[in-house]
């Protein structure tokens, strides 16, 4: 398998976009959304529709064992800080 990306969306600056680059090592999505309930902080509403302001992200390692395992709890298992 080779790396690949997908872009959907306008390259004009602050035109919303989705871009995924996925290679054997490494899956990253980067998505705008619209604005949430706290988007009055920089003064966006849901019928502004997505923009570049409220970005949802996610990295994942498929050759490192992530899927479907409990990282949040193995974290709180294993850090001294919340022991």
């Amino acid at each position: 398998m080779r790396t690949v990306h997908a872009w959907i969306g306008a390259t004009v600056d602050d035109a919303a976009f989705y871009l995924r680059v996925r290679s054997p090592v490494v899956w990253i999505e980067v998505d705008c959304h619209v604005a949430g309930p706290l988007g009055g902080a920089y003064r966006k509403n849901r019928a502004d529709g997505t923009h570049q302001k409220h970005v949802h992200s996610a990295i994942r390692t498929p050759n490192g064992n992530d899927y479907s395992r409990e990282l949040l709890r193995q974290h709180y298992l294993t850090s001294p800080h919340h022991q």
